[in-house]
């Protein structure tokens, strides 16, 4: 089993990328108490006049009352009224908590917290992440449904993470869930050997399946050498010709798979895992554009879904909104060009967040401003890989939340920000 995503360090770092988004947009005015939420492995936790709510702080930190959340993940919560302290504790972990310091005590070690802990009508109130980390969770902040989301380590090693790598010009995205992982696309040549790298720390023995969404240059550009560090169980294409170099180094490396399904595109529907399902959906038939035989894929996890289009235009698209209901987040159709991502589209599956892959300084229009219109009609927020790098959604299959990731050899990853409209692409000699 691969090492999942439980480093402090990087939780701590993954959560302040989420913050920053509400830096950059400018948060609305303070939210109401009754608004912010904490979701507890996949089920929210009950707050009343009682136990206190949640709120926002002065400096717009969320902070939550101490004794419900944290009776809530199975842990006893007492008061030490002559050092003014909350102790927390769980299974032999002992945690302190003491009003008005910039630190916490677990098991006597001191943690440094950027927000101290407040008593208010009685209540202990502070950002619950560095206690509920302090047992082991991973916790994270949905910005736009005000959500603190907190993930034991039993519920963390359950969550489904589709990592949108960002690979310049082109699609690349990896689904990890448990032992199961898919990767939809390649990217050009150039990002075998990165995305090859990337998915290393997640894969379990054998890449479960790749699908190849058409058969342009930057989408299956790098998969040669994805199937060359990787033993591939299945491999999905769409069956047509390209007559280019990397269609060929494509179809040769499919050749040189012995122990590999490959199966031309029909409709039907994986079965990943308990309440995981992967839908593959065929383009429709006479497509003379190769971009309109892109195969589309619907990823539904319990309550959260996805939707990927490959490079569908608004053809396609018109044919899959008859197919397809609401999702939660949508990657934006063909890099998010002005062919793609139609009003028909976006009003049936109406995405609360959609990320586009593309790359910035390429001779393309991607995004179009007509299409990031139509996108912020439809009422979303949208990412892209150009600005944020490689971006990471993780679900329980009940919440959400996106986060940055490190890739191609970066030190570090990038703030997670929502586009604006005018980052539009600039060449206009070169629609695609």
């Amino acid at each position: 089993m691969k090492a999942i995503r439980t480093t402090l360090l990087i939780l701590a770092v993954a959560l302040n990328l989420t913050f920053a988004v509400t830096a950059h947009a400018g948060a609305d005015s303070k939210q109401s108490s009754s608004n912010i939420k904490v979701d507890l492995n996949g089920n929210f936790v009950e707050f009343n006049y009682d136990t206190g709510y949640p709120f926002l702080d002065g400096n717009e930190r969320t902070l939550v009352p101490l004794r419900a959340a944290m009776e809530a993940y199975g842990c006893d919560v007492r008061w030490d009224a002559d050092n003014s302290t909350a102790i927390v504790e769980k299974d032999g972990t002992r945690v302190e908590v003491p009003i008005g310091q910039n630190y916490i005590k677990k098991n006597d070690f001191e943690i440094f917290t950027d927000t101290k802990a407040i008593l208010k009508n009685s209540r202990v109130y502070l950002p619950i992440r560095a206690v509920a980390e302090a047992f082991g969770a991973e916790v994270k902040w949905n910005q736009k449904t005000e959500t603190v989301i907190i993930a034991s380590q039993d519920a963390a090693s359950s969550l489904l993470s589709v990592h949108f790598i960002d690979v310049g010009h082109g699609d690349s995205i990896f689904i990890d869930y448990g032992k199961y992982e898919v990767l939809i696309d390649g990217g050009v040549t150039s990002n075998g050997a990165l995305i090859a790298d990337y998915i290393k720390p997640y894969v379990d023995d054998n890449l479960d399946l790749i699908i190849a969404s058409h058969g342009h240059m930057d989408h299956v550009g790098g998969l040669p050498q994805v199937l060359e560090a990787y033993q591939v169980d299945r491999v999905i294409e769409n069956g047509r010709f390209v007559d280019t170099p990397e269609w060929y180094a494509f179809r040769e490396a499919l050749e040189g798979e012995p122990n590999c399904i490959i199966s031309e595109v029909v409709d039907e529907t994986l079965s990943i895992a308990d309440g995981v399902t992967l839908r593959i959906i065929k383009a429709p038939e006479g497509q003379a554009i190769e971009n309109n035989n892109s195969i589309a894929a619907l990823l539904t996890f319990n309550n959260v879904s996805v939707l990927f289009t490959g490079d569908g235009q608004a053809e396609e698209e018109a044919v899959l909104a008859q197919k397809v209901g609401k999702v939660d987040v949508f990657k934006g159709g063909h890099h998010g060009s002005y062919n793609a991502n139609s009003t028909a589209l976006l009003n049936v599956i109406k995405p609360e967040y959609i990320v586009i892959s593309a790359g910035k300084g390429i001779n393309y229009t991607h995004p179009h401003a007509s299409a990031l219109k139509r996108m912020f009609n439809a009422g979303s927020t949208v990412f892209g890989t150009f600005i944020s790098g490689t971006i990471v959604m993780d679900t329980n299959g009940t919440s959400y939340s996106f986060r940055t990731a490190a890739s191609g050899g970066a030190a570090n990853s990038k703030p997670l920000i929502p586009l604006q409209i005018t980052d539009a692409g600039t060449y206009q000699n070169n629609l695609q």
